[in-house]
């Protein structure tokens, strides 16, 4: 029987991440504190629920599954976000000069840390993509999750990503990568709890 339990649990998050960018709109004394806790929170957890819905895949199923389910999908809601945008700002009269266009278009190219305000949150979809692919490329050659090779490639992406954390924590890096990861160590973490409930 399909557990529900997960639809529930992403559910959960996209409200947290809507509430989250409410409040970066708020005026209310607490509204920083609060959306800093909810941050802390949802996109570790929507990369623990990707990896315990995870299963080891050959590569080219994989990454044809998720440039239909992520990439196509990122493309297109990126593109209809910015020409909302755009056509808000001509409708107040506020005609974007050239090269603010060109920042635009340049920016949703690089996508990642690029992508603010509006966009900001498309920076997880391409993390997503990364993160899964490279995971899968690794499981694929392991046993398992807690196999010791996959355990030091988790190990060595956490400390890779604290590294990066610490000496370059404000990089602008394309499609997000910089932070794939840390992104590892959340999808390994939800792996390994797959993978534990159903030998337990």
């Amino acid at each position: 029987m399909r557990q529900t339990w997960p639809d529930v649990a992403k559910g959960v998050g996209i409200v947290l991440v809507v509430l989250a960018h409410v409040l970066t709109q708020s005026r209310w004394q607490l509204a920083p504190a609060i959306y800093f806790a909810i941050s802390l929170f949802y996109m570790p957890f929507f990369f623990v629920i990707s990896g315990y819905l995870y299963t080891v895949s050959d590569r080219k199923g994989l990454l044809s599954k998720r440039v239909h389910g992520l990439l196509i999908p990122y493309v297109t809601f990126l593109s209809l976000v910015i020409t909302g945008m755009l056509l808000v700002d001509l409708l107040r009269g506020d005609i974007p000069a050239p090269w603010q266009i060109r920042e635009l278009m340049t920016n949703a190219i690089l996508g990642g840390r690029y992508l603010t305000g509006e966009l900001g949150i498309f920076w997880f979809v391409t993390c997503l993509f990364a993160t899964q692919i490279i995971y899968n490329e690794v499981a694929k050659r392991t046993a398992g999750p807690t196999d010791p090779a996959m355990l030091t490639f988790v190990a060595a992406a956490v400390v890779l990503a604290y590294i990066i954390q610490a000496y370059w924590p404000d990089v602008r890096s394309p499609l997000a990568l910089t932070n794939v990861p840390l992104a590892i160590g959340a999808f390994w973490f939800g792996h390994a709890l797959r993978e534990s409930s159903f030998t337990a």
